[in-house]
């Protein structure tokens, strides 16, 4: 490179840096959750008088019990295991190796994740945007940064790939037959480097990466990429209870991850306003979420489908002790009239933002998609960790 050629290089950085404070705050008079709630978790659910439960669970007999057990059972150790490993910060390229070496590769991100939860946390300093960034973190479990222009630009052009070829899999299903998995692929870094490259690239210039460094106290990268498509033809977000005249209730689809990264980060690809699926958070839920105990029990019940609202999966559910009755997925089970279900709204910030920002979230915090009524929206969901 010549000598102009440097000089306009680390002019650019410059720019990129000095544009990379644009953080947005919520919007004035939003209360955190934890501030009305301070005691309660809304994900206790009063299932023996809820309408699509109380009669399941009334006739649940020995049999089905003993059946809904057994299957808890089995779920429950592949969730432990899981666990242990960290399996959602395993690359997804990482997660089947197909040959010895790759088996051994797989062997040492397993024995990091391992090793980096008997670590002593970490607190290396960090800029200024990067402390913004994890104090928003700590405080309300969101934050909302504008990417310098010229990298997310990169971004755009090399997501096109894998969002033609999410498309082409769209097409393929009729207007209202998709399910939710039809709208998301998922990037291998092992054949999209240059994607990761530059994701990490303007998450780190942005201070995003650093910030969350600092708030979970351990070094931190990109582990997935996940594309993601939705436009009003989608209708699996409208299957609420399908044998029951059950209205939508209006925290419909909030949710803790059951499982996944401490943090997430969703770089919005296209503009996203109040029709076409704003992503939600509830401030400062992520500070009122259940115990360890109380949350395995929510990993168990979602990854083995109990947490569905068919009849099927309700009836596996309400044949459960009632100790084993939660769900990280409670959003669809919550009453709209209930006092937690209002107080959830009174603190639910709707991000509404133009293409190029990136939504950086607490998973374990309360949060959902928005759905999308008019246009579409285009997202990357990326796995911190």
């Amino acid at each position: 490179m010549d000598i102009m050629g440097i000089y306009m290089n680390q002019n650019l950085e410059g720019i990129i840096e000095n544009n990379a404070q644009n953080l947005i705050s919520p919007p004035q008079g939003k209360a955190n959750f934890t501030s009305n709630v301070s005691k309660k978790i809304p994900d206790r659910v009063n299932y023996k008088t809820h309408l699509a439960y109380a009669d399941f669970i009334k006739t649940a007999d020995f049999r089905s019990k003993i059946h809904s057990l057994l299957l808890f059972g089995k779920y429950f150790f592949i969730v432990a295991i899981k666990r242990v490993i960290s399996y959602e910060l395993i690359p997804a390229d990482q997660r089947n190796p197909k040959t010895l070496s790759d088996f051994i590769v797989t062997l040492k991100k397993i024995a990091l994740n391992i090793g980096y939860k008997f670590l002593p946390r970490q607190n290396k300093p960090v800029s200024k945007t990067g402390e913004q960034i994890s104090a928003s973190l700590d405080k309300q479990g969101i934050c909302v940064v504008d990417i310098n222009s010229y990298q997310f630009d990169k971004i755009d052009v090399l997501a096109l790939p894998l969002l033609e070829k999410l498309r082409q899999i769209r097409d393929q299903k009729k207007e209202g037959s998709r399910e939710f998995i039809e709208s998301r692929s998922t990037a291998l870094r092992s054949v999209n480097k240059d994607l990761f490259h530059a994701v990490e690239a303007a998450l780190t210039a942005s201070g995003i990466l650093p910030g969350i460094a600092k708030y979970l106290g351990r070094p931190v990268s990109v582990v997935d990429i996940n594309p993601q498509i939705n436009d009003s033809s989608d209708d699996f977000w409208q299957r609420f209870f399908p044998d029951l005249a059950i209205e939508k209730p209006s925290t419909a689809y909030c949710h803790r991850d059951a499982s996944g990264g401490d943090v997430k980060v969703i770089i919005y690809l296209s503009d996203v306003g109040s029709e076409n699926g704003p992503f939600s958070f509830i401030l400062g839920s992520h500070r009122n979420r259940p115990g360890r105990f109380a949350n395995l029990i929510q990993e168990i019940n979602d990854t083995s489908g109990f947490s569905s609202t068919d009849p099927k999966a309700r009836q596996l559910f309400s044949a459960l002790p009632a100790f084993l009755r939660k769900k990280c997925a409670f959003g669809n089970d919550l009453q709209t009239e209930s006092d937690v279900a209002q107080q959830i709204l009174a603190a639910e910030w709707k991000i509404m933002a133009s293409k190029g920002h990136a939504v950086i979230f607490d998973s374990k915090g309360i949060h959902r998609g928005g759905m999308v009524l008019e246009k579409e929206r285009i997202v990357l969901t990326c796995v911190i960790g």
